[in-house]
């Protein structure tokens, strides 16, 4: 199926947003899983939510797919120096009010 081709350079957002839901009320750290945050490019990645199987699923698909089909070949990637999030917590969204997995910021800039 091509609707992979018509991807942008970032994952969808909403299957990304589902894989970052988490429980800020949670004892436990979920934000322990590392997926990379765009299809073509990615620097860094970013961390999504242990408790979301499914949807960390989707998103190996999504990106496995769109590697399957090509779609990157035409998509020129420049020389970026990343600093990948070196953790991610679980901090509550005021406006939604719903959970999500945040990056922290490495300690060195």
């Amino acid at each position: 199926m091509d609707v992979y081709l018509s991807f942008t350079s970032t994952l969808p957002q909403t299957q990304l947003a589902a894989a970052k839901a988490c429980d800020p009320s949670s004892s436990s750290s979920s934000c322990t899983v590392h997926v990379p945050d765009q299809v073509t490019c990615s620097c860094g990645g970013t961390f999504v939510s242990s408790e979301n199987p499914e949807s960390v699923a989707k998103l190996g698909e999504l990106f496995g797919q769109w590697h399957a089909q090509n779609c990157h070949g035409a998509v020129p990637c420049s020389a970026l120096v990343c600093n990948p999030p070196p953790s991610a917590v679980c901090e509550l969204d005021p406006t939604t009010g719903a959970g999500s997995c945040q990056d922290s910021s490495g300690g060195d800039h």
